[in-house]
């Protein structure tokens, strides 16, 4: 079985919850021909529109674009680089709190290496 498309993600999501494009373009504040275009494409959008339809569905934009197997930093490409720090600290909250200390202790010590 295939994975969908970020565009039938979005397309299947409105529909489940019994939106028009309209309802979902006015939600995130977007054209309802953008949301159309979308729902036929293959491929991504601008990384601030998955954030725009991810917020409109009250999501993150990692929820929306789990079904597709792309990760945010795939999707944010160029236009994100901040959004590794949102990757990071997603990924620090499904580590233990040992996992967690330890992760810190290696970030201090790396920082303190630059520093010297």
């Amino acid at each position: 079985m295939t994975k969908p498309t970020f565009g039938e993600t979005v397309k299947e999501e409105r529909v489940r919850r019994g939106w028009s494009q309209q309802v979902l373009a006015n939600r995130a504040e977007m054209n309802r021909s953008h949301i159309g275009g979308i729902e036929t494409k293959e491929g991504l959008p601008r990384y601030s529109t998955i954030v725009s339809i991810a917020k409109a569905f009250g999501m993150t934009p990692r929820e929306l674009l789990a079904p597709s197997g792309t990760t945010i930093l795939q999707a944010a490409g160029p236009e994100g680089p901040d959004v590794e720090s949102d990757e990071l600290l997603a990924l620090f909250d499904l580590l233990s709190e040992d996992d967690r200390d330890r992760l810190v202790a290696i970030a201090r010590a790396l920082w303190q290496r630059t520093r010297s």
